[in-house]
C-alpha cells in the first residue's frame, strides 16, 4: 500500500491524541506549533532532508517532524538538531540493514536464552490499536544478559533497535487495518518478585541504555506505560531510573500495586479479550518458552499466509499447537523481509 497517497487519518477516540487540548497533535495544531512545523517543513526541504532516514514506515513526513517538535517542547532548532544527529546514529548504526536481519543473529545467542532470564513480549493490542509490550522486570538479570551478549550491552542494543523497528511497522499496519492513526505503544512492566539484589551496576548501565535508544532515537512512541505488582521496594528503583526520563516520559507512566488494582485498568485500557491470562485476561498466558514475537507476528499481515497456515493457531490431530522457538524463526525471517 502506497501511504504517501493516504489522507492523515483521526487519531482513535479516548487516546490522549485525539483528547489533547494542547495544540500538539496533528489535526488539532495551534497557531504557534503550525508555525514551528511550518518552520520544520522549511528546514526539511532547504536541507534536502529525507524524513525516510527517520521513519520508513511514517504514514506522512509531518507526523515525524511532530514527534521530533513534541520531544522538544516545539522548539523548531532543538527538534531539526535532534533530527539531524538521529539521521546521523542511524547510518552509523547501520539501522536500515540491521532491521532485515533475524534478531537471534543480532543478539549472537538463542531468543530462549534471553526470554528466561529477561521475560519480554509483543501480545496483542490495546483498545485504540497500539501494540502492547509486556516485560517481567522479577526475573530478569542484567549480569547473566551481558554475559550470554560476550561481556556488554552491544549486541542487546541491536535487538532493541530491530524492536522498535518492528514496532515502526506495526504502527503502519494497524493504522492501515484500522483506518485510525497508530503511533505508539503501550507498555506492561511487571516487577512482581523484584529484589534489591537486582539492582546491580549491570542493570542500571543496561537499563540507562535502553531508555536513552528509546528517548533519543524513537522520540514520542509511547503511549502509555503500566509498572504493575510493585514491591516495597520498588521506590528505590524508580527513583534511580526516573532522572533519566524526561517529565513527558515519566508523565505517561502509571504505577500500580496488585492485582485488585490493576486488573481493572488494564482490562478498561487493553480490554480483557486482548489480555494474556496471566493479567486477567482471555488470551494463553506468557511465558518464556513462547517466543517474544509469537502472537503479535501472527497477527500481522506481514507474514506471509503459508507461513502462518504452517506455525500459527494452527489445529492439529488432538491438540492446538503452540509456536516455539524454533518455528518463530521461519516468521522471525518472513518479517523481517516484509
Amino acid at each position: 500500500m502506497e501511504f504517501a497517497s493516504l489522507v492523515v487519518p483521526q487519531y482513535p477516540v479516548g487516546t490522549p491524541s485525539h483528547e489533547s487540548k494542547q495544540g500538539n497533535y496533528f489535526h488539532k495544531l495551534s497557531a504557534a506549533n503550525q508555525a514551528a512545523l511550518d518552520a520544520v517543513q522549511r528546514w526539511v526541504s532547504e536541507n534536502n532532508i529525507n524524513c525516510a532516514d527517520l521513519n520508513p514506515y511514517a504514514l506522512d513526513e509531518r507526523l515525524t517532524m511532530l514527534r521530533y517538535l513534541r520531544a522538544n517542547n516545539f522548539d523548531v532548532h532543538k527538534a531539526t538538531k535532534h533530527m539531524s544527529d538521529n539521521i546521523a546514529w542511524r547510518a552509523h548504526h547501520k539501522v536500515s540493514e540491521l532491521v532485515h536481519r533475524r534478531p537471534e543473529d543480532l543478539l549472537g545467542f538463542p531468543m530462549e536464552d534471553l526470554t528466561k532470564v529477561f521475560p519480554h513480549w509483543h501480545y496483542g493490542f490495546d483498545k485504540t490499536g497500539r501494540p502492547v509490550v509486556y516485560k517481567q522486570y522479577g526475573k530478569f538479570d542484567a549480569t547473566r544478559v551481558k554475559n550470554l551478549a560476550g561481556g556488554n550491552f552491544d549486541n542487546l542494543i541491536k535487538y532493541h533497535i530491530w524492536e522498535q523497528e518492528s514496532a515502526a511497522r506495526m504502527f503502519r499496519d494497524q493504522t492501515a487495518a484500522r483506518g485510525e492513526l497508530v503511533e505508539t505503544l503501550t507498555g506492561v512492566i511487571d516487577v512482581k518478585d523484584m529484589s534489591m539484589f537486582q539492582i546491580t551496576s549491570d542493570f542500571l548501565a543496561m537499563v540507562k541504555l535502553l531508555a536513552e535508544v528509546d528517548q533519543k532515537q524513537y522520540p514520542e512512541t509511547m503511549g502509555r506505560v503500566f509498572i504493575i505488582n510493585v514491591p516495597s521496594v520498588f521506590p528505590l528503583v524508580w527513583r534511580g531510573i526516573k532522572p533519566w526520563l524526561d517529565p513527558i516520559t515519566a508523565a505517561k507512566i502509571v504505577v500500580m500495586s496488585g492485582k485488585r488494582e490493576y486488573e481493572p485498568v488494564l482490562a478498561d485500557f487493553i480490554g480483557r479479550e486482548n489480555l494474556p491470562a496471566n493479567y486477567g485476561g482471555d488470551l494463553p498466558a506468557l511465558s518464556p518458552e513462547i517466543h517474544p514475537y509469537a502472537y503479535t507476528m501472527s497477527q500481522l499481515e506481514v507474514v506471509k499466509a503459508s507461513v502462518e497456515d504452517a506455525v500459527v493457531g494452527k489445529e492439529f490431530a488432538d491438540e492446538e499447537k503452540t509456536l516455539n522457538m524454533s518455528e518463530l524463526n521461519e516468521v522471525v525471517s518472513h518479517l523481517a523481509e516484509a
